[in-house]
């Protein structure tokens, strides 16, 4: 009986290790830009909502302007725990197009 009981708990463990774990990353779920042009500063915040900022965080801030890239900033952690400000020097000029991308360290 003891001998059935062990290769039952064994079967248990391996199959429990091979059940890939559900990661609980998501994308940003929030952006808003706003350019000052006369400081030449462009104000991106951002909401991405986590527990910890420390190990799952926005890494990874792209500005494109006129399709190309402007500016790529790789971040360690992220600010706060929910909404937070980042700003740049960028320079446009009338009738440049500017695209912002944030990207999460876990997927999203």
């Amino acid at each position: 009986m003891k001998d059935r009981n062990f290769e039952t708990l064994a079967v248990l463990v391996v199959l429990m290790a091979l059940v890939p774990c559900t990661v609980m990353a998501h994308p940003p779920a929030d952006m808003k830009l706003s350019y000052d042009p006369g400081a030449g500063e462009l104000t991106v915040t951002v909401t991405h909502d986590v527990d910890n900022p420390g190990s799952h965080f926005v890494y990874l801030v792209t500005i494109q302007k006129d399709g190309q890239v402007a500016e790529e900033r790789v971040y360690s952690r992220q600010p706060a725990s929910g909404t937070f400000t980042y700003r740049y020097l960028v320079s446009v000029d009338p009738g440049d197009t500017l695209a912002v991308t944030a990207s999460c360290n876990q997927g999203g």
